[in-house]
């Protein structure tokens, strides 16, 4: 009996079912960086091989994903602005992943934290007292977050800025 046989016309490459191989690696923050509310947080990682064009983006905290970014360019960043209401904590952790191909993905090493927004908050004087000349004025304050550790302290009114201390310790 005759033998019948074809041959393809050319080359042709078989790949794993997920599709081409890649890997996404975050860079920063990659763990111990904090951050305050209403920061601007660069994201950034390294790609090898074809993870494809684009990346999905989420921060993940408490249980809870933060999706930052759908099919952003995979161009290895992207600045996060935190909203000045993102829950605070220190568990905070990125993952990149691939937008085409679900298995290639990668996050942060270590957490890093979102603080609470700093602010000040004067107690004293107010509003409404009176003082006189060479009087003792007692100045008090409360802080959130972290506004640093000294503070300048300034009087403006009478015409003009007045300073008080260029550093006073921020005990309140």
């Amino acid at each position: 009996t005759p033998t019948i046989l074809d041959a393809s016309d050319a080359s042709f490459s078989i790949v794993n079912a997920t599709g081409p191989a890649g890997t996404l690696t975050v860079t920063a923050p990659n763990g111990g960086e904090s951050y305050p509310q209403g920061a601007t947080v660069p994201v950034t990682w390294t790609s090898t091989g074809s993870p494809g064009a684009n990346v999905d983006i989420l921060a993940r905290h408490g249980g809870t994903a933060y999706v930052l970014a759908t099919a952003s360019p995979n161009d290895g960043s992207f600045n996060w602005l935190v909203p000045t209401d993102q829950a605070p904590g220190a568990d905070y952790v990125i993952e990149v992943r691939s937008s085409s191909i679900a298995t290639i993905t990668d996050t942060s090493n270590a957490a890093f934290a979102i603080e609470v927004l700093p602010s000040l908050l004067l107690t004293a004087p107010n509003g409404g007292q009176t003082y006189v000349p060479g009087a003792t004025v007692p100045i008090t304050w409360s802080s959130t977050g972290n506004p640093g550790a000294n503070l300048a302290l300034v009087a403006i009114g009478g015409g003009g800025t007045h300073t008080i201390s260029t550093s006073t310790s921020n005990d309140g």
